[in-house]
């Protein structure tokens, strides 16, 4: 459901946390822009780290891609939602990464929900990374006020790209009038990308209980569709994978 730190080039090297500044103040100077109040992720909150992810407006991303074109600023650039990105920081006095090269992440969008959503808790705040607070968060909006009616499911749905939102999630038919296979999301209400917001719109107490795995699990307690949320979180696949938390085994 989230971008990940998984290197999509195979010889890139881990970023130490003590370099990341140098490195976008290179950046910065070759792009033109302001770069240090845009980085999202686990970038500079853990020792190393398998890239640097950057948020960007969507003419941030158009500027870096035409500069790379005239320059060649980067050795290799892939491009998906996410402009991904082989840098050589050979050239650089960096202190422990050892390079020569790194990757480096553009995602455009809405900088301020980039940030919140792809938030990573500083060390030591949380034992558990950012993405098992983006799952109950999800799982706590699907599972807030929701409704079936005629039209399909009547839900909270928490989108990377946009911010919260109020869907009516439906089945799809074909032209035949069969079902197909997959559902269809239409957009009923907002997006909300401010957390004042959307701790409202899920009836969590605090802003605060957004910023760790383990503040947001304690508002779970007090809320009728514990159960159900605890049983969906455990359920989703990269928890399966990685492991139930201590806080919702049962």
């Amino acid at each position: 459901m989230s971008h990940t730190n998984d290197k999509n080039f195979k010889d890139a090297t881990p970023i130490h946390m003590d370099d990341i500044s140098a490195i976008l103040d290179y950046l910065a100077s070759a792009l033109g822009i302001d770069l240090h109040d845009k980085l999202i992720g686990s970038g500079g909150k853990k020792e190393f780290s398998g890239d640097i992810d950057l948020a960007v407006t969507a003419d941030e991303l158009n500027s870096i891609i035409t500069t790379n074109s005239q320059n060649s600023l980067f050795v290799e650039t892939k491009k998906s939602s996410v402009l991904m990105t082989k840098l050589d920081v050979s050239s650089l006095e960096l202190e422990s990464t050892v390079g020569p090269y790194i990757q480096v992440d553009f995602m455009p969008g809405n900088i301020d929900w980039l940030k919140f959503y792809y938030w990573a808790p500083d060390l030591g705040r949380s034992k558990y990374p950012g993405s098992y607070r983006n799952i109950l968060l999800a799982t706590i909006a699907l599972h807030t006020n929701f409704k079936e009616g005629e039209l399909g499911q009547e839900r909270y749905k928490l989108s990377p790209s946009i911010g919260l939102v109020r869907v009516i999630r439906s089945s799809m038919i074909g032209h035949d009038g069969k079902l197909l296979s997959g559902t269809h999301d239409t957009i009923i209400g907002s997006p909300w990308t401010d957390p004042a917001d959307i701790i409202h719109e899920l009836g969590i107490a605090s802003i605060g209980d957004l910023y760790s795995f383990e503040s947001l699990a304690a508002t779970v307690d007090i809320r009728n569709s514990k159960y159900d949320i605890m049983s969906s979180f455990n359920q989703n696949q990269l928890i399966q994978k990685t492991g139930i938390p201590d806080e919702f085994r049962q």
